[in-house]
């Protein structure tokens, strides 16, 4: 029996793929992080859903996730889902 770890993420409401974005010791959540606010996400088999803080969960895997995948899950995140920058003066 393999040992499975615990990580931070969301299940693809399609396919139920594990998206990771964090394993202990949870170093990537707070302000500016994922799940504060909702925000498109797409899996590895390309179904792209808009999830919601509650959405995200601690779920298990035998299967190890890099954290390289989580950083580009995390990067990937941060891409598409960033506010636009607004300018009030004149340019």
């Amino acid at each position: 029996m393999s040992e499975q770890k615990m990580y931070w993420g969301i299940l693809c409401r399609t396919c139920r793929e594990p998206v990771a974005f964090d394993a202990p010791p949870y170093n990537a959540s707070g302000p500016g992080k994922a799940n504060v606010r909702p925000g498109a996400i797409r899996c590895g088999q390309g179904h792209n859903h808009i999830y919601f803080p509650r959405d995200f969960h601690f779920f298990p895997s035998a299967d190890p996730i890099a954290e390289e995948t989580m950083r580009e899950n995390r990067s990937a995140y941060i891409g598409v889902n960033s506010l636009p920058h607004f300018s009030y003066g004149h340019e």
